[in-house]
């Protein structure tokens, strides 16, 4: 008797597209809010970049982006206030996603 029973014992997914649906519903159930920040934590986050821009200073960035906050390590390489964008070495963020750092 040949051996080519293999495939007909291997798993299926009988659901097609389960597994994915499911995958974006966690996904969408993790996502939080973007933080509010008030005008005196606003002023501080601002000291905080010229200052580490300034002195050239490794950071650590929180920011928000998709639903979710992420962090990011860099130096500042340049501070776009016209299109409000911080440039890093590795990365591009909005000013305006910024939630803190150090």
């Amino acid at each position: 008797m040949p051996n080519n029973r293999k495939g007909k014992w291997q798993p299926f997914d009988a659901l097609k597209g389960y597994k994915d649906a499911l995958s974006d519903v966690e996904k969408q159930r993790d996502k939080v809010d973007k933080p509010l920040l008030s005008e005196d934590e606003l002023m501080i986050l601002n000291y905080k970049i010229t200052s580490a821009y300034k002195n050239k200073h490794k950071i650590k960035l929180e920011f928000y982006q998709d639903g979710f906050i992420k962090n990011i390590e860099g130096k500042i390489i340049k501070i776009d206030q016209i299109n409000r964008k911080i440039h890093l070495d590795c990365k591009v963020v909005n000013l305006d996603m910024v939630t803190n750092i150090q």
